[in-house]
């Protein structure tokens, strides 16, 4: 007796000291009626503890993707996938705007996760429930098996019940199991102990169901109450049966696992009863005993393991064409009960895939289409602008001009257009006007409109004596460069460069991809953000670093190489040619240096608050960088305006891009990105067009025998048929160098012809001095500004500049 006395008494010591230790043990007090109430979450916060999505996986073309999710707390007798009880509503929203168009993600499937990992372990669960017990404990039983019910399947989970002296068979938790045998017993009492012997030794001899499990779980539902009110025990063979199951040597196999979970009427834990017995039990075959039922702890003990098993894999589809480019896309599931329509889960994650420079496109156009496609887009945007410029806009001028200042002569009354009276004759052909006739009073010098025609479109004394008498427009000949507009050339040569820019980029993009294949999609928590935005596009991945540089580089480099053409104007082939490149590579260098810095800077101060900025500052540094450095010294001054129009264009390229992507989502956002650059391009070279000098002013420096003076070869040209102006002794000469007696001039020494936009110096005889050497009779050289030869003794240096 004295044994038994000390067996039960060190048998108490070591359940209190694996009761110390256990993790599972909850508040007493807890009302298991809360725990287990089916009337859905109405708080959203509450919601949201009892799901967390814990991983995302994208397939390798981003058509499909999962959402991993756990289940932190219990949903309670729901299975996910059980369509009749639940319905689950996911949803996407980008950078904080609902997404409800063509491209939200569908939700495809659910898979239970667990019951796959409970099938390939080959687990069998067995829950023995006590019936000994009021009826409205028994249905709290019945919801904690409904609950289990979500990871295990009939196949897999096993019931038996006790009451009194009765233990049922083992029995597939079926729908009918379920529905006709949770009701209470008139037996006030059981037999515990046996009973859990009973099915652990059915276990360990693998008998029936048994008999294929790799792995075995016995979950006690009771209220271990062992002892009658006489505190005698119930069953006759209580002492022995206690003994048999505490037997350190009859501990079950290592594939068998025993857990615990009190049920009762009554809110305190007898003091006198199993209790300690129980959780020496558990811990002996490494399970858990918890004083209240809370099957997301109790499940790894079950199953075996101690990591944290996905509850549920929701797998998407993505829509053709959907576009992720850095922006946060975040994804919500949320799960409702069916018919209270009650929230009952909610967890949401946040996926960062893609930049705005390199773009993820779910089974998006192959390169070349897009290629294609870029190429069609710059030549149709060239061909619109050379029609606009060259034909529209000058023959829409050219009408005005007609209706202003072109009339029907009327004989013998007197007429005036605008503040000019109408003459009798033709100023240029000096015949009378007759009734009828065509006349041009652009200026005072009335002319037949065919002789102002004739005249090159303008009046006999424009550049001398008149400063208004011109407008230009061949309309025999609508082809002819100099009707074009004068931002024609450079709104084509921006739209050239900004198209060269885009291209290359791709290529670089493409380069990197074969470099370092694959993109990361990197999840972060919707509700405590672990990552910032800025970490998640380019932390990780590192050739996103470098995209934005390059591309800053590549626009900086072929729009300065496009500007700084056009700005140099008149300059010797290999100076141009030399400077321009020099200017196109320092933008591009420094265009690199400013945007990874600021790169660098976003990422090492995490301002991921300043994300807009983030994408807009760059573009005016660079618009004032490629101005200022593309008009470097030549006759471009550049106004304060420029800063303004920068920030204000560098903001527009965004917003138009951004408003493109989001209504134009037909074409592909790379292809949007195209036009992005050509209205920068544009916008761009259209400013710094607008500060250029647009007269055609040339002039002749004389110094030497002659007082020094400036002659204006622009108005020899414009009154010359053939736009050439002679120099020489000879008094037929345009230029009679009259004052120069000492020096060897010939007659007619030297011609300078005006050839389109450009100026062109022939030598005629023998003694034109360039650059010291003397230049051969019949050869030319180009003329640009501050350019100097020598004839005689006079020095004649050639002068653009704006009047």
């Amino acid at each position: 007796m004295m044994t038994r006395i000390y067996q039960l008494i060190l048998l108490a010591l070591t359940a209190f000291c694996a009761a110390g230790c256990n993790d599972a043990t909850s508040e007493v007090d807890a009302s298991i009626d809360e725990m287990f109430s089916t009337d859905g979450v109405n708080d959203e916060t509450a919601a949201t503890d009892l799901m967390k999505v814990v991983g995302v996986e994208f397939s390798p073309g981003y058509k499909h993707f999962k959402l991993y999710t756990t289940i932190l707390k219990g949903l309670g007798p729901y299975n996910l996938r059980d369509t009749s009880r639940v319905v689950i509503k996911a949803s996407e929203a980008i950078g904080g705007i609902p997404n409800e168009g063509p491209s939200r993600p569908r939700l495809t499937e659910v898979v239970n996760t667990e019951g796959n990992e409970v099938k390939r372990l080959h687990v069998k669960l067995l829950v023995l429930v006590d019936l000994a017990q009021p009826q409205e404990v028994v249905d709290m039983e019945r919801k904690a098996v409904e609950e289990i019910q979500a990871v295990f399947s009939e196949h897999n989970l096993y019931l038996a019940f006790m009451y009194g002296q009765n233990v049922t068979e083992t029995m597939e938790a079926t729908d009918y199991v379920m529905n006709h045998y949770f009701t209470s017993q008139e037996e006030s009492y059981k037999y515990l102990y046996r009973a859990i012997w009973l099915k652990r030794q059915e276990m360990k001899d693998k008998v029936g169901v048994w008999a294929d499990a790799k792995r075995k779980a016995l979950l006690v539902f009771s209220d271990e109450i062992v002892y009658s009110e006489d505190d005698e025990p119930y069953d006759p063979q209580h002492f022995e049966m206690e003994e048999r199951l505490t037997d350190t040597d009859s501990l079950p196999a290592p594939d068998i696992v025993i857990c615990s979970a009190r049920y009762s009427a009554g809110r305190e834990i007898p003091t006198d009863q199993a209790s300690d017995v129980m959780r020496l039990l558990c811990k002996g075959s490494g399970g858990l005993y918890q004083d209240r039922f809370e099957w997301r702890k109790l499940m790894p003990s079950c199953l075996g393991t101690d990591s944290v098993i996905v509850a549920n894999e929701f797998l998407f589809e993505n829509p053709d064409g959907k576009v992720y480019r850095g922006f946060p896309h975040k994804m919500e599931i949320a799960v409702y009960d069916k018919k209270t329509d009650s929230l009952l889960a909610k967890a949401g994650a946040s996926i960062f895939l893609g930049s705005a420079y390199n773009p993820i496109i779910v089974n998006g156009p192959s390169l070349l289409t897009m290629y294609l496609q870029g190429l069609a887009l710059g030549l149709f945007a060239l061909l619109v602008v050379y029609v606009v410029f060259q034909l529209i806009i000058p023959y829409v001028r050219y009408r005005i001009f007609k209706k202003k200042y072109v009339v029907r002569y009327v004989k013998g009354v007197s007429q005036s257009v605008g503040n000019v009276m109408l003459t009798e004759q033709c100023y240029y052909c000096k015949a009378p006007l007759e009734d009828g006739d065509e006349v041009v009073a652009k200026c005072q010098h009335i002319m037949h409109k065919t002789c102002w025609d004739e005249n090159q479109y303008h009046c006999p004394e424009y550049g001398r004596h008149c400063d208004t008498g011109s407008h230009y427009y061949n309309h025999t000949n609508l082809l002819d460069t100099r009707n074009a507009s004068f931002y024609m050339k450079w709104i084509l040569m921006a739209i050239v460069a900004a198209t060269c820019a885009w291209f290359c980029y791709l290529q670089y993009v493409t380069y990197v991809h074969h470099a370092s294949p694959g993109l990361v999609a990197h999840m972060v928590q919707a509700h405590v953000a672990t990552e910032s935005f800025m970490e998640a596009v380019f932390q990780n991945n590192s050739e996103e670093i470098n995209l934005m540089p390059a591309f800053g580089m590549m626009m900086g480099f072929f729009l300065t190489l496009g500007m700084s053409y056009l700005a140099a104007r008149r300059q010797p082939a290999r100076r141009k040619a030399a400077s321009v490149i020099v200017r196109a590579l320092l933008v591009g260098a420094l265009s690199l240096i400013v945007f990874w810095l600021f790169v660098k800077m976003a990422l090492a101060f995490k301002l991921e608050a300043w994300v807009v900025i983030f994408y807009w500052i760059p573009w005016p540094l660079l618009a004032i960088l490629i101005a200022f450095v593309s008009t470097m010294g030549t006759r471009i001054k550049l106004h304060r305006l420029l800063v303004v129009i920068s920030i204000v264009l560098g903001i527009l390229t965004m917003l138009i891009w951004s408003f493109m992507f989001d209504h134009i989502i037909q074409f592909d956002i790379r292809v949007l990105l195209l036009l992005s650059c050509i209205f920068f391009a544009v916008c761009l070279s259209v400013a710094i067009a607008g500060m250029s000098p647009r007269s055609e002013r040339y002039f002749l420096n004389v110094k030497g025998a002659v007082k020094e003076m400036d002659i204006a070869l622009f108005k020899w040209f414009i009154n010359h048929p053939e736009q050439v102006v002679t120099i020489g002794k000879s008094i037929d000469c345009s230029l009679q160098m009259s004052w120069d007696i000492k020096g060897k001039v010939a007659p007619v020494q030297a011609q300078i012809a005006q050839e389109g936009d450009t100026v062109r110096l022939t030598a005629l005889e023998e003694g034109v001095i360039v650059k010291g050497k003397p230049l051969s009779a019949g050869k030319s050289i180009w003329l640009y500004h501050n350019t100097s030869f020598v004839i005689g003794d006079t020095t004649f240096t050639y002068i653009e500049r704006d009047v």
